[in-house]
């Protein structure tokens, strides 16, 4: 197939290479590069890198929708345009350009965890198992009907990065297994079942805040979500206070009421709504990451007020 591809992030890459491998890419579309870092530096989408490595064009407009881009498109006739955490909306000049339309992987089994976060969103919702879905795409945010769908396991104490990465992968297979069932007419368009979507939202730094009530095990499920960005914390008096890294750990009776900060010679724990969770490495505001023994016996004074107060 001759193809335009629309993608932004590293989890674009597999898709993009596996496609260069067996297909006719006539154009990449990226967004535009932006400031990163400290020192503000300005820096191309990974796909941009991606696209100059493997020899294709690549584009990078303020506009996708924009007449200049549909008639550059247009100008490649292309089977299919390819969408993959491209991060933009596609409006209707684009969806109707190619003849199989704008297909996309989302790292979901859609209509669950639509939207901007799912890989996370699977996480805080405690789901045992997720997936890839190529869809073909509509003016719904992720309602087009399903082409294709592949689920796998989420580990018990996988991290949302990790899972990530597996699902790029695992989209980037069942992609060009697709492409191939639709170019012999193999393929049948799926609506999805509206009764059963979920949504997700751009991510904030407010999700990130430990409510002590709940379970360890969903705390312990944020932590692993939302690491290293918006990244879990809490405060002990003025003090903000980032986890690092955490576990479930059995308390010690009578000692932890939700909360409260615990430290037992050995290890750093605070009590939860059930059950208890060990702090493992700690970052102060101002300050360096520390273990919990280390932060435990520098900062006893956090240990003599509630956290999340």
């Amino acid at each position: 197939m001759r193809l335009v591809f629309l993608g932004t992030p590293q989890f674009a890459i597999p898709s993009l290479s596996r496609l260069h491998e067996s297909h006719e890419i006539g154009l990449v579309i990226t967004r535009p590069s932006r400031p990163v870092g400290r020192k503000q530096t300005r820096t191309p989408p990974a796909v941009f890198e991606e696209a100059e490595r493997l020899g294709l064009d690549c584009i990078q407009p303020t506009n996708v929708n924009s007449a200049e881009v549909i008639g550059r498109i247009r100008s490649i006739a292309p089977t299919a345009l390819v969408a993959v955490a491209f991060g933009r909306i596609i409006g209707p000049g684009l969806l109707g350009i190619a003849s199989h339309g704008v297909l996309n992987v989302h790292p979901s089994l859609l209509p669950r965890h639509r939207g901007a976060a799912p890989v996370q969103g699977a996480i805080l919702a405690g789901d045992s198992e997720t997936g890839v879905t190529i869809m073909q795409m509509d003016e719904g945010l992720d309602t087009g009907p399903i082409l294709a769908q592949r689920a796998t396991p989420i580990g018990p104490n996988e991290m949302a990065y990790d899972l990530e990465a597996r699902l790029a992968a695992v989209g980037a297979e069942l992609l060009v297994e697709t492409l191939e069932q639709l170019e012999r007419g193999l393929v049948e368009l799926r609506p999805q079942d509206e009764s059963l979507a979920t949504m997700t939202r751009p991510l904030k730094r407010a999700d990130g805040v430990i409510d002590w009530r709940r379970p360890a095990e969903e705390i312990y499920g944020q932590w692993r979500a939302l690491h290293p960005w918006p990244g879990t914390s809490t405060n002990a008096g003025q003090k903000r206070l980032k986890v690092l890294s955490c576990a479930v750990a059995e308390c010690v009776e009578g000692s932890c009421p939700p909360g409260r900060a615990h430290f037992d010679g050995r290890r750093l724990i605070v009590g939860t709504g059930h059950s208890c969770l060990e702090i493992n490495r700690i970052q102060p505001e101002g300050g360096r990451p520390m273990g919990g023994r280390e932060f435990a016996i520098g900062h006893r004074a956090a240990l003599e007020v509630d956290w999340g107060v």
